[in-house]
């Protein structure tokens, strides 16, 4: 429930960011066609998921999700002091 409430949020958040870039004039045309060029792979990537989501230990991938979180977090915090 919680993922399919997220996937509606950010869905919505990114149309309405992609209308307002659109609307400034701020979307340019080389980095739109490279995102039109790698959509499939979100496909491939959801596929993938799908499959390997019976193989991993869900408590083992959310720790793994947590660490990656939080290096990520303490790296743009101290990119932002420096």
């Amino acid at each position: 429930m919680v993922r399919a409430t997220l996937s509606v949020f950010f869905f919505v958040g990114v149309m309405l960011s992609l209308a307002g870039l659109a609307l400034s004039g701020s979307l340019a045309r080389t980095p739109s066609l490279l995102a039109l060029e790698l959509a499939p792979l979100v496909v491939v990537g959801y596929v993938v998921g799908r499959i390997s989501r019976r193989y991993v230990d869900g408590a083992a991938f959310r720790r793994g999700v947590l660490v990656v979180c939080t290096i990520s977090a303490v790296v743009l915090l101290i990119r932002s002091v420096l």
